[in-house]
């Protein structure tokens, strides 16, 4: 038996613990030291499950119905030769039926590579599986070689889901994604994909991928809201500040890889009125954190919308001001109980934000109260001057004008690759693989 063979009878003896395939995530404090180990270097942290997205960028809405074909197109920050990819129907009330699942890299648009076509398969060798409601599963170790930031296609065609079945899904995907009509069929491994008729720049179902990597190698998860997510950076670009940060960590030669886990319009303490904006930090920290393999080190960026979202408590400033502050404080004692580096970031400037609820006098005391909080409270490890990187010299309530995407909140390619580079590449842990 050859070490390829070794590790693909260890992974499918991985999977057979999970029961007819169901939720299998690899809890971050099981620390794995073998060599090689499943490392995640891709997240699309699941939001919701609605018929559509109240986001500018997710461009046109489509319909939704059984036998449906999705093709999500992703950039991973990493690469690798084996791998597996997770679905998610963490938010739907009935079960996501795949037919069937195919890996290619894309060419133009919904067309793919056909040297590249690779079948995705489950619970060892099969092709179809079904995922109850509000469970995630990964899929069989599959043999594909990929570079950091290559333009990945994963087709998946749906089966006969119920009449009230969503796909679950991530809101600003930030890259241009394919669906076919519905009861259109099985065209997971079509290569020029012209049955996928409609574009959308959401992501459905496709939450995340891991690689077989060295002992040695870890992740390193961005924990945040629209301004991890990439929002108003282009969709296509991979101008993210988390992928700046991979670029940096890929010229210094260190052994991680990047996973964002930043959902836009998210809060730290609580779960957003907006389904698309997801459960709070607190609430999806297990899911989205705790449980990625490999995981080492968090780079916590979040709070802004805890501010600007908080309508009806406008006047209720010391509340508002406490439940952040206990929200950051139990986010932080949780990830280091689990033995995990945290990184804190202060909130960036939103002065000059068009929503008087983010700009407006109380929110910016808010904010520099919040930020007096990280820079010299915080129990993180470290801390992160996001703020301090981007906000104007002449005004320190607003970004920078080089580094807006002109909204006063959310950054350019400019500006979030300020942000990564004022990330300290030597605070992270040298190593996952802990005692």
């Amino acid at each position: 038996m050859n070490i390829t063979q070794a590790v693909q009878t260890i992974s499918r003896q991985l999977l057979r613990l999970a029961a007819g395939g169901a939720l299998l995530c690899q809890s971050a404090w099981a620390l794995d030291c073998t060599s090689p180990r499943w490392v995640s270097l891709w997240q699309s942290a699941p939001a919701d499950a609605s018929l559509i997205a109240l986001s500018p960028d997710i461009r046109i809405n489509f319909p939704m119905g059984p036998n449906q074909s999705y093709r999500q197109v992703f950039s991973p920050l990493g690469g690798g030769a084996t791998l597996r990819l997770k679905f998610s129907n963490r938010f739907s009330q009935s079960p996501l039926i795949i037919r069937s699942a195919n890996l290619a890299l894309q060419t133009v648009g919904a067309a793919i590579d056909p040297a590249t076509l690779t079948t995705v398969r489950f619970n060892n060798g099969q092709s179809a599986v079904t995922v109850p409601a509000g469970q995630e599963i990964y899929s069989d170790p599959v043999s594909f070689r990929f570079n950091s930031l290559d333009k990945l296609s994963v087709s998946i065609a749906t089966g006969d889901t119920a009449a009230n079945f969503l796909p679950t899904g991530h809101m600003v995907g930030l890259e241009y994604s394919y669906v076919t009509l519905p009861r259109a069929g099985d065209h997971s491994a079509d290569i020029q994909g012209s049955a996928y008729l409609f574009k959308t720049s959401r992501r459905h179902l496709l939450a995340g991928m891991e690689v077989l990597a060295p002992a040695h190698t870890a992740s390193v998860v961005t924990l945040g809201d629209s301004i991890t997510d990439g929002y108003q950076s282009g969709i296509g670009a991979n101008q993210r500040y988390p992928d700046f940060l991979k670029r940096r960590i890929d010229d210094a030669g260190l052994p991680f890889f990047v996973v964002n886990a930043g959902i836009s319009g998210n809060q730290v303490a609580k779960d957003s009125p907006f389904p698309q904006f997801g459960v709070s930090a607190l609430n999806r920290l297990h899911a989205d954190v705790l449980q990625v393999s490999g995981v080492s080190d968090v780079i916590l960026l979040e709070g802004i919308n805890d501010i600007g979202q908080d309508y009806f408590k406008l006047f209720d400033y010391w509340n508002r001001y406490n439940k952040i502050i206990n929200a950051y404080q139990t986010l932080i004692r949780n990830m280091q109980m689990r033995g995990l580096k945290v990184m804190q970031g202060t909130l960036t400037p939103s002065g000059s934000a068009f929503n008087p609820f983010y700009s407006g006098p109380l929110a910016r005391k808010l904010r520099q109260d919040v930020n007096w909080w990280i820079r010299n409270k915080s129990p993180a490890d470290t801390i992160v001057d996001f703020d301090a990187a981007v906000r104007s010299p002449s005004n320190p309530e607003v970004i920078d004008l080089r580094y807006d995407a002109g909204d006063g909140i959310h950054f350019n390619g400019a500006g979030y690759a300020r942000l990564a580079d004022a990330v300290d590449l030597n605070r992270f842990q040298r190593s996952a693989c802990r005692h």
